[in-house]
């Protein structure tokens, strides 16, 4: 998606995928540092909190997300390294496409690993109530302590969308409330890894209850894309609430990245028909 925006927009440049492995990550950091051409990357798992120690700057989101997946490289001779982390606002750019996130009350968010923690901080950044449902409640409950401190120590009113409430409340839900409670979310977001294909359980749903019980005009989102109608998304469409899948995120933060490496708008449209062939 990135190759066909440079190509849409006329830029001489080109995206490349890195093999890295742990013991290369600093020397891989180090070489973008020092050359000329280099403008920005990408930062996958398991490098998206490793990376952190190997920069020169890190912005208050990834800081309090605990992960960077944009590393932008600032002009002049110095080679300064910042990372950001684009994975909350895109989240919140596919969430908009179908319903605004101002209107959304409460939400219900299964996982705790990376992707979960950027959601979680989107949505309550924006004023939205979540609840961490985890298999391991050690795990939702470290999301919760460390992005809450985070919230506290960043500050309500530097974080406060326009209009909207402050502060959503983050909060573990525990497994024999998950069921009832789906029926109180305006919002279900997957984070985990089941119904991807390829996955541990392509055919499950993480859902702890029917989505019958969630109410009206509510949304559920899979951040997975492959594939494309997840069996979650596929009760979600029976039931006749909104159906999201991982897609629109994954562009939405790729074009935040494209912006920031070129000072550019990204070309969006492009971007979702060139991934869109390339997953087909």
């Amino acid at each position: 998606m990135h190759d066909a925006a440079f190509a849409a927009l006329g830029i001489d440049a080109s995206y490349t995928a890195l093999d890295v492995t742990p013991d290369a990550l600093g020397s891989v950091v180090a070489g973008f540092r020092s050359a000329p051409e280099f403008v920005g990357a990408n930062v996958t798992v398991p490098h998206k909190s490793a990376v952190m120690r190997w920069l020169d700057e890190v912005d208050e989101t990834a800081s309090a997300i605990g992960a960077v997946n944009t590393i932008v490289r600032l002009g002049g001779t110095d080679g300064r390294l910042v990372g950001r982390n684009t994975d909350a606002d895109g989240f919140v750019a596919a969430l908009n496409d179908v319903v605004p996130v101002s209107k959304l009350r409460s939400a219900m968010l299964l996982g705790a690993g990376g992707s979960a923690r950027a959601v979680a901080w989107a949505l309550v950044t924006r004023g939205v109530d979540v609840a961490i449902v985890n298999r391991s409640r050690d795990r939702a409950a470290t999301l919760v302590a460390e992005v809450g401190a985070a919230l506290a120590a960043s500050g309500a009113t530097a974080l406060a969308v326009p209009g909207g409430r402050w502060p959503g409340r983050l909060s573990v839900c525990e497994p024999d409330e998950a069921g009832a409670l789906v029926a109180e979310c305006d919002l279900l977001v997957n984070a985990t890894s089941v119904g991807m294909l390829g996955g541990p359980a392509p055919e499950a749903s993480p859902s702890p209850a029917p989505l019958r019980s969630l109410p009206p005009g509510a949304v559920v989102c899979d951040l997975v894309y492959r594939p494309a109608l997840t069996p979650l998304l596929r009760e979600a469409r029976d039931v006749g609430v909104i159906a999201l899948n991982g897609l629109p995120m994954l562009v939405h933060q790729g074009a935040a990245s494209f912006t920031m490496w070129t000072g550019r708008p990204a070309p969006v449209q492009v971007m979702f028909e060139a991934l869109g062939e390339a997953l087909s």
